[in-house]
């Protein structure tokens, strides 16, 4: 709270133990209690267990960081932190991480991922890998398993071909002689198949007076992701005015002024992991005519201008 001069980075302190989450200085009658919000005033946060579980997780959050951690290298914005823990006893064991947090697949394609397992007080016994959660019928393999660590293993998804479409949260876990286990969770998102045509709304079939600048839109389609849109003044789609993929929403504008008095004809496909579908029925809609620009003089009338020659 005005801190001169003002506090460089913003590392915040989470404990786990007993299955509840303390956060750094969020305390009741001295003590720390769930719930609150992490503190990203202060440069020391405390956690006080008045009943500690025979285990904690401690976490250390980099949530800002504006300079280095190495004092006295660069600029002067180094600061560098420290972790205490009192009345605490390192035990060795092993953790768990993942990547990438999210991958997307069309059906019937692998889905990787790479497993890290890293050690800690010199934890040195085998970690046994498996996988929960993935869409059923598909396969969850890890080569290698088990992993000594610190090491690395690459879990692939497989037999994905007759996997429903959707987001599905993969568990990853680990179990090891001498560990209670952990589990890091990943994402696969699956598209069962190219999505099927939107249905158009605006502008209207037929429409006239459309202007130059129409808003283009259309219902969202179950299953896509993005979709195409075409626009052209040839039924045929043989060189389209307007040829954007990837547009998310069901909605566009275009950044330039169609031809006045022109009648186009536009479509619009889905797009997903698998592909563009097949495109919409055809839309067709005449632009307006642009009034004349009115300077206010008759021509020839010069009257009311005037200039000045160097």
């Amino acid at each position: 709270m005005g801190a001169n001069p003002a506090l460089v980075n913003d590392l915040d302190l989470t404990v786990e133990t007993n299955g509840n989450t303390y956060l750094g200085n969020v305390f009741s009658a001295g003590w720390s209690t769930t719930g609150g919000t992490a503190d990203f005033k202060n440069n020391m946060e405390n956690v006080y267990l008045q009943a500690p579980g025979g285990s904690a997780i401690i976490t250390i959050d980099a949530t800002a960081i504006v300079g280095d951690g190495v004092p006295y290298n660069g600029d002067t914005t180094d600061q560098d932190f420290a972790l205490v823990c009192t009345n605490c006893e390192l035990v060795p064991d092993f953790f768990l991480g993942a990547s990438p947090d999210v991958v997307g697949i069309c059906a019937g394609s692998n889905a990787q991922y790479t497993v890290n397992v890293g050690a800690s007080g010199g934890f040195v016994n085998a970690v046994t890998l498996s996988a929960s959660g993935q869409p059923a019928g598909t396969t969850a393999t890890f080569a290698p398993n088990p992993v000594t660590p610190p090491g690395a293993s690459t879990l692939t998804i497989g037999n994905t071909g007759g996997a429903a479409g959707g987001s599905y949260v993969v568990t990853v876990s680990g179990s090891a002689s001498g560990s209670p286990g952990h589990s890091v969770d990943v994402t696969l998102d699956v598209a069962a198949g190219v999505a099927g045509p939107p249905t158009l709304t605006a502008p209207p079939d037929g429409a006239t007076g459309q202007p130059p600048r129409p808003v283009f839109e259309w219902t969202e389609a179950a299953g896509a992701e993005s979709y195409g849109l075409e626009v052209d003044d040839d039924p045929a789609f043989a060189s389209p005015v307007i040829s954007e993929a990837g547009i998310v929403g069901t909605s566009f504008t275009p950044s330039s002024d169609l031809e006045e008095t022109t009648i186009y004809y536009w479509r619009v496909r889905s797009e997903n992991l698998c592909g563009s579908g097949v495109p919409s029925t055809v839309f067709s809609f005449t632009t307006q005519a642009l009034l004349p620009f009115d300077d206010g003089f008759e021509s020839g009338d010069t009257s009311g201008w005037s200039a000045t020659v160097p």
